[in-house]
């Protein structure tokens, strides 16, 4: 079987781009909406020139993949976005990479309330993520055997014969996340029905003019007309965790039922052939780095773009409170413009229509500081403060008007999807600024819970901030474990969004160090280590880099002293694909990577890098790389070597020094990795090293991401589908 390629069946004229590719191209930025490193795969697939640019050809071509393409001209799109290198060949580390983005389905009923929870998420805890796991290499070992990797025809005859998880997962979440499924298809339609009736009106006219023809003219084409419905039957689905194959396991049963033996699970629309020829193949331009080789210290040092990175060295640290306080739009109910383009009326001016809409005329209502200083009706006229609406209004609209407006309040939310933070959330005091707003603490008003609300106020960020913002969403999606904050739901408005955390009451783990005069136990400062060293395992092993590790990006849970820590802020998270590696400059001096300064290739280890100056300064009170000057940090960070020289050391365990002078090797081809650092006689016991040893000596993926991505060895038994190993 020859490798499919896409033939494009529309005519690249002026009339379609202006009427149908221009108008949904407007919309490209709903493509936000895929998961993690999904985004970043279809964008690159779709970047058939290797640009870093996409026009509306390459886009047209990329959703008419997904949505008319033949079957195996899918099947390709989907392989595309497995072979990380381009190659022709995928591996297992390549499926799991993407699959590991695609949502879980929740046993959990989830109480749908911001926009995270509709969609399903909120619920999901480490053990399901280990269940999930699970379910994947089980369905990779049965469809690889003993191959390590597959080429395209393999990769097809694996999803028709063995088990179609791979193509289904994808293929569909792509299919629910972009928006070609109304909007397009109304464009494409209006364009052929215009294009259809020119053509009609043109042939009456020959008609008339030339009789003769008549005989000889064929039938006329109805629009649509010569696209072929191609069934292909697939193999059913195994994995029952992955959200997207929910709809294909619900009816799998009922479609073996059925009689036709070519029955299949997807039906797929055939294009019509065209000569113009576009394949979704092509590399990702390398990026070079200026050549150092031969440049002295000095040179090196000049040419590294300190602006891109944050200072934050010890001895100009800032001891500040933060304080913010938004004005009060961020705070009032959703105003008219904003109800109008929830609800989708061009014109509400029906006094009945506004209030079931939550649309009421207030001064000063806001519902941070609840002060009140007068209330007006929808038709201008005051009112009283506990009453929605003058005695005029009332008389007009029925008495029983107040019970019924409830009612529609609550279908049209429904409808719509919209939710209001403040009807599930009582505001409280600032706890922080963030970098992208305010931090306040919230209580659950039917659960009494604790919560941290981000509260970003989207206008005043700029294109790169939004997609950081994206970027740290995404990656907070995907991460339930003990040691990294857990995301419970998001709101949206037209102005605000709400970002709903885990609250932690400790603080970061800087002030904690601060205040003890940064002086803590070595057994303390082993604690928080190892907990961070399991955190990273779990990102890494999910592809996510966090790229700004330091003690600021980490805070302790509560104030008792041995409190845990969890890591925050990803905002300048990256994922990575296997063997992958990129050269943007960031994180913060004194934490960050030699490479990354040098503008060198650098891959997940920069985060070990970090977890080094971390170890470093909770042991000795001191960052390994300090100064007044920024470019001076840099330059010790690439040239000085680590010395273990100050007195505070005298008193550190041989194992300790070995293990700080290790992580902060600046090779980052012979830095240690992060599963010898699990393994490292300082970080663990010896129990739970020995675990770990045995489940990578054995291959054993389920029980080493388990037993790597914990500190407690009965949370390792507990979560463990191998029960012998207690």
């Amino acid at each position: 079987m020859g490798e499919p390629s896409l033939r494009i069946t529309l005519t690249y004229n002026e009339d379609f781009k202006k009427n149908v590719c221009i108008p949904y191209f407007k919309d490209i930025y709903k493509y936000a909406q895929l998961p993690g490193i999904l985004g970043e795969r279809f964008f690159q697939v779709m970047d058939l020139n290797s640009d870093g640019y996409i026009d509306y050809k390459e886009f047209l071509t990329g959703f008419l993949r997904i949505y008319c393409a033949t079957f195996d001209q899918k099947t390709k799109f989907v392989f595309e976005i497995y072979d990380f290198d381009s190659d022709g060949y995928i591996s297992k580390s390549d499926i799991l990479t993407i699959l590991k983005y695609v949502p879980v389905a929740n046993d959990t009923p989830v109480l749908g309330e911001g926009k995270f929870t509709q969609e399903g998420g909120g619920a999901s805890d480490y053990l399901e993520r280990v269940e999930t796991l699970q379910q994947m290499y089980n369905s990779l070992d049965l469809c690889f055997g003993t191959k390590e990797r597959i080429n395209f025809q393999e990769f097809s005859k694996i999803n028709e014969e063995v088990a179609s998880d791979m193509l289904l997962s994808v293929l569909n979440l792509f299919r629910e996340r972009l928006p070609c499924s109304e909007n397009y298809w109304k464009y494409k339609r209006s364009y052929e029905l215009q294009q259809f009736n020119i053509k009609n009106q043109q042939e009456e006219e020959e008609k008339q003019t030339d009789p003769s023809t008549r005989s000889q003219s064929p039938g006329v084409q109805q629009p649509g007309d010569g696209i072929e419905v191609q069934n292909k039957m697939l193999a059913s689905p195994q994995m029952t965790r992955l959200k997207p194959l929910s709809p294909y396991l619900a009816g799998a049963n009922r479609l073996r039922q059925q009689k036709d033996a070519n029955n299949p699970l997807l039906k797929y629309v055939q294009t019509k052939k065209d000569p113009n020829e576009m394949n979704g193949q092509g590399t990702i331009d390398q990026q070079h780095s200026p050549r150092i080789e031969n440049m002295d210290e000095q040179s090196v040092c000049n040419s590294i773009p300190i602006s891109k990175f944050q200072s934050n060295h010890l001895s100009k640290k800032k001891n500040q409170e933060t304080s913010h306080k938004l004005d009060e739009d961020g705070q009032l109910s959703p105003t008219a413009t904003q109800a109008q383009r929830l609800t989708g009326f061009k014109n509400i001016d029906s006094p009945s229509l506004l209030i079931a809409a939550g649309v009421q005329k207030m001064n000063l209502d806001n519902e941070i500081d609840h002060k009140i200083t007068q209330r007006f009706c929808i038709c201008g006229l005051p009112c009283l403060p506990d009453q929605e609406m003058c005695d005029s209004c009332l008389d007009y609209m029925g008495k029983n008007f107040i019970e019924d407006k409830d009612k529609w309040m609550d279908a049209i939310k429904k409808a719509i999807g919209y939710a209001n933070l403040y009807d599930f959330y009582d505001i409280k005091e600032n706890l922080g600024q963030g970098k992208y707003g305010v931090v306040k603490r919230a209580v659950h008003k039917k659960t009494q819970k604790e919560v941290a609300v981000k509260v970003v106020k989207k206008k005043e960020l700029g294109l790169k901030d939004l997609e950081l913002l994206k970027r740290e969403i995404e990656v907070l999606k995907i991460c339930q474990h003990p040691y990294i904050i857990t995301l419970y739901d998001i709101f949206e408005n037209q102005d605000y969004l709400y970002i709903v955390m885990e609250y932690l009451s400790g603080g970061d783990l800087f002030s904690f160090l601060e205040k003890r005069a940064f002086k803590v136990t070595e057994e303390r400062a082993r604690q928080i280590a190892h907990q961070l060293a399991t955190a990273i395992y779990y990102l890494h092993s999910f592809g996510i880099a966090h790229r700004d590790l330091k003690p600021e990006n980490i805070l302790m849970i509560n104030t008792d002293e041995k409190a845990h820590v969890k890591i925050v802020d990803f905002g300048l998270s990256k994922s990575f694909g296997p063997n992958e590696t990129c050269k943007e400059p960031f994180g913060t001096l004194c934490y960050v990577a030699p490479e990354i300064l040098l503008q060198r290739s650098y891959d997940k280890s920069v985060d070990l890098w970090s977890l080094g100056v971390i170890v470093h300064l909770m042991l000795s009170g001191s960052l390994p790389f300090d100064d007044q000057d920024d470019r001076e940090i840099a330059k010790k960070t690439i040239y000085q070597e680590v010395t273990l020289s100050h007195p505070n050391w005298n008193v550190v365990t041989d194992d300790a020094k070995d293990l700080v002078l290790r992580l902060l090797t600046k090779n980052r081809r012979d830095r240690i990795s992060l599963e010898h650092v699990l393994e490292h006689p300082w970080i663990a016991n010896k129990k739970i090293t020995d675990l770990r040893r045995k489940s990578s000596d054995e291959g054993d993926q389920l029980l080493q991401f388990v037993a790597y991505s914990n500190t407690d060895i009965n949370i390792i038994n507990k979560s463990s589908p191998r029960k012998e190993i207690a």
